[in-house]
């Protein structure tokens, strides 16, 4: 029983792979295929589809290669977990972190009892063991009776299941569908179900179903069975103002009448055949998924498209502003609703004179007037207009016509004045021009001209002439005359020079396209007989080809066409306001129909040069007009030649002239150049080559090398010469001469003595009242001085030397020191003690404790005999 309810309908198998660092188990590596349990991480159940989805790992290891590997998966109802189904799955591992789900579909619903899976995986011929059961639990009993599926939809023919769960402490006691009882089938000790087979096709307020329990409760509901609606065919979508799209889902309506097919779109829900959506600013292609579903019934069918909204523009019908004429054209001005700001339009205007339309392309506007001029039309003759308008680009469909607009042609007023003005010491050279359509009123004879008392006649074939005036207001009248008279007289005033600086008004940019150019301008109140846009379409100085459109007060754009213009050519329009007192410059557009790449190139010099940078200057005229396209800026190309390196570098102000390249390494050849672009290309590059500079450190190691050098070279020299430096002395005083010193110095003695002396206290120093300074060579000094060490062996200790003695006598002294320079030749340098003692047995300083302890010994005799020794030859 069990296994027919658990027939399996659908079965959908997914790997799914997730980081390792989602598992809490299995980090260990695989050397061989061993049989691994599955673990299941979730079982998940979706009521409404009668889904249940697993999804396991495997627990044991983490296999790297690739190989086969089969799971058993069963599937288990009730409390008992009865198994009423087992499928075996294989799959081809690839990958060491794997994540499988399976998804079940139950006959019966989900709500109507418990159900429980588990798995176990079939490795090398092995089975590995169950995976512990995961189980969802069904509804429990309740105060009434539950019945399921609620209100679910079933094909035509399809196979069914109703299950019923009574109300707490009671029994299902019978089932009904189609007011039929059916046989129950046991669940479980309290669920009930039923099975439906072949079923036919329902009422269109659904089949009920009834269920009664043994405490007497009951519960009703309903099933659909139907025919599946089809997929949608032939859905039209389009837009008649880029704000909503429209979309036409054809006759979709099944066989009950109330019940309606329905569309679901973005943001919208449709209840009919015909549907839209609002358009998202700035998206234009949508991917649209249109589903129609059955009212009130669980089933649908979906069709798609993508969709370019700009493909499918179908304008609404233009509305007709105003209209302006002259004698020989008119001015038409319409709205268009919608934001066709990211399309091109293109319109058709139609006269009952014309045999085919009139094309005008626009850009398109958000919101906006737009403008169509006819001419070639006769004076004072009764026309009626209409337009419509489509997408240029991908034109789809036009739109209906406009409502048609009547109009009448001015009487011809002459012909279509306009003039140039250029000062001259007399005052201002007027260079007159005129149009006239001459087929109303027959061939032109001559052109008279007439200005402040003054007339000249024109020859017919000429279209202007040549005058001069002064300073102030001048009104200058032209008349066409013909062989049955003449033409109205055409008036046009040129301004008083006074208040006229035409200079201080600078260009605006616009940009052109092949067809022409749409200039705008702003409104002036003091503007009170229209505006005149002058241009010239053959380029020189002065201009060989001026052209000129004049238009009323009401306007302010205009749509300039011409076949004259050439891409790479700048033009510059020039607007004015009429007033009584003349024609008045209000504002210059300047502007290219297609740019072009730059043509000239920059000349490039160097500035300032490191080890690792340098600065380029270069002049470029970027503002002067006979340049093929708007200068942008400037791309600077860097070039290592040593390396073989390239970059680029991209101004974007056409005023910069100049730039420093910074990260350059030192000592390497550069060639830099410079390229003026436009938004047409780069222009030709101008260049230079650059060397970089010796780096700082460099400099420094040239600098300590010329300083440690030499010293190193004079150290070393020192450091040879050291050993033999008294004979290298004695050498170069022998041979320059130099004067021996007469340096006095005090005698260094021993410092026994100095410790006896202390100890004793033996002598106090005073200045002696008379002293006497005797000078002495100085080698005689060393032979006195080896005499005082031998001083015990020898009573004569000094011989007799010949010297200059030098009295000196003490500020203290009353002794007349006067004249007491005498030569003596036979002075003694020590003069004897008084008192005679042996010091045979002591050496000098004391050596043993002997002579330390005899008094004798403490005292050298040589200092205790003798007044002063001064070395260097000088004796005290």
């Amino acid at each position: 029983m069990y296994g027919r309810m658990g027939k399996i309908i659908h079965v959908e198998f997914l790997l799914v792979t997730f980081s390792l660092l989602g598992l809490q188990e299995g980090c260990c590596q695989h050397a061989a295929l061993d049989p691994f349990t599955p673990h299941i991480i979730g079982l998940d159940k979706d009521s409404a589809a009668q889904t249940l989805v697993v999804k396991w790992n495997l627990t044991s290891a983490i296999l790297e290669d690739e190989f086969n590997i089969t799971f058993e998966i069963q599937v288990g109802r009730t409390e008992n977990r009865a198994v009423i189904q087992t499928s075996n799955v294989s799959v081809i591992h690839k990958t060491n972190e794997t994540v499988f789900m399976w998804k079940w579909w139950s006959e019966l619903p989900l709500e109507c009892t418990d159900h429980s899976m588990r798995i176990r995986s079939f490795l090398n011929n092995t089975w590995s063991s169950w995976s512990p059961w995961k189980t969802v639990l069904g509804n429990k009993a309740k105060e009434k009776p539950q019945l399921y599926p609620i209100v679910k939809a079933f094909k035509i023919g399809s196979t069914a299941y109703i299950c019923c769960i009574p109300s707490q402490g009671a029994t299902v006691t019978e089932i009904k569908y189609r007011k039929t009882a059916l046989p129950l089938i046991n669940i479980n000790n309290k669920t009930k179900a039923i099975k439906m087979d072949n079923l036919k096709s329902s009422h269109c307020k659904g089949d009920f179903q009834d269920c009664k329990d043994s405490a007497g409760h009951r519960r009703l509901n309903s099933v659909y069975v139907f025919d599946p609606p089809e997929e949608p065919q032939n859905v039209n979508c389009e837009t008649r103002d880029l704000w909503t799209v429209n979309c036409n889902l054809g006759m979709l309506l099944d066989k009950c009448e109330n019940s309606f097919i329905q569309g679901y779109f973005p943001k919208k829900k449709c209840v009919s055949s015909f549907c839209g959506f609002d358009v998202i600013p700035g998206q234009l292609v949508y991917n649209i998924t249109v589903t129609i579903a059955l009212e009130n019934k669980q089933a649908d069918a979906t069709g798609s498209l993508t969709m370019d909204i700009t493909k499918k523009v179908f304008p609404v019908s233009p509305t007709i502003l105003s209209k302006t004429s002259t004698p020989r054209s008119v001015n038409i001005s319409w709205t268009l609703k919608g934001n066709f700001s990211s399309i091109r339009l293109i319109c058709q205007i139609i006269t009952n004179n014309l045999r085919s339309p009139m094309n005008y392309t626009f850009e398109g506007k958000s919101t906006g007037v737009y403008h169509g001029l006819i001419d070639g039309l006769h004076p004072y003759t009764l026309y009626n207009a209409s337009v419509r308008c489509a997408a240029a680009q991908h034109f789809w469909k036009w739109s209906e016509w406009s409502s048609p607009i009547h109009f009448t042609t001015k009487p011809d007023w002459g012909p279509d004045l306009w003039r140039q003005i250029s000062p001259v010491a007399e005052g201002q050279n007027i260079i007159l021009l005129w149009k006239y359509n001459f087929e109303s009123s027959g061939p032109i004879s001559y052109y008279k001209v007439t200005w402040e008392g003054q007339q000249t006649e024109v020859s017919a074939n000429e279209t202007q002439t040549e005058i001069t005036i002064g300073n102030g207001t001048c009104l200058i009248n032209v008349t066409a005359v013909d062989s049955v008279g003449s033409s109205p007289p055409s008036q046009i005033i040129i301004p008083s020079v006074s208040g006229r600086d035409e200079s201080s008004i600078e260009p605006q940019r616009i940009h052109g396209s092949r067809e022409g150019f749409i200039v705008e301008w702003q409104q002036k109140e003091w503007v009170t007989c229209g505006y005149t846009v002058q241009w010239c379409e053959v380029l020189g100085s002065p201009c060989s080809v001026l052209q000129w459109r004049k238009f009323p007060v009401e306007n302010t754009s205009a749509f300039i066409t011409s076949g004259n213009f050439r891409p790479g050519q700048r033009y510059t329009f020039s607007v004015y306001g009429c007033k009584s007192d003349g024609d008045w410059l209000l504002e210059r557009k300047t502007g290219y129909s297609t740019e072009l790449a730059p043509k000239l190139r920059p000349d490039v010099t160097q500035g300032e040069v490191t080890y690792s940078s340098v600065t380029l200057v270069w002049t470029f005229p970027e503002n002067r007009e006979n340049h093929t396209g708007f200068i942008q800026g400037y791309l600077i190309t860097v070039q290592n030649t040593d390396k073989a390196e390239l970059f680029n570098i991209s101004i974007d102000d056409s005023s910069t002239k100049t730039f420093t390249i910074h990260g350059l390494e030192a000592e390497n050849h550069y060639n830099f150049s410079v390229a003026a672009f436009s938004v047409a290309g780069i222009g030709p590059p101008g260049s230079t080559l650059v060397n970089t500079r010796k780096t700082l450190a460099y400099y420094i190691i040239i600098l300590l090398a010329s300083i440690l050098i030499p010293v190193l070279l004079v150290v070393l020299l020192i450091r040879l010469t050291w050993p033999n430096r008294k004979l290298l002395k004695d050498l170069m005083m022998d041979f320059f001469g130099v004067p021996v010193r007469m340096d006095i110095k005090s005698l260094k003695l021993d410092h026994s003595l100095f410790e006896a002396s202390r100890k004793t206290q033996a002598e106090e120093m005073k200045e002696p009242p008379f002293s006497k300074l005797e000078i002495l060579d100085p080698k005689q000094e060393s032979v006195l001085l080896m005499s005082a060490s031998v001083y015990s062996s020898s009573e004569n200790l000094y011989r007799s030397i010949p010297h200059l003695v030098r009295s000196h006598c003490s500020q203290s002294s009353h002794t007349d020191c006067n004249n007491q320079e005498t030569d003596f030749s036979n002075l003694t340098y020590i003069s004897e003690a008084p008192v005679k003692e042996d010091h045979s047995h002591c050496t000098f300083p004391a050596s043993s404790e002997t002579q330390m302890a005899d008094p004798r010994c403490q005292t050298n005799p040589l200092i205790h005999n003798m007044d002063y020794i001064a070395s260097d030859g000088i004796a005290l």
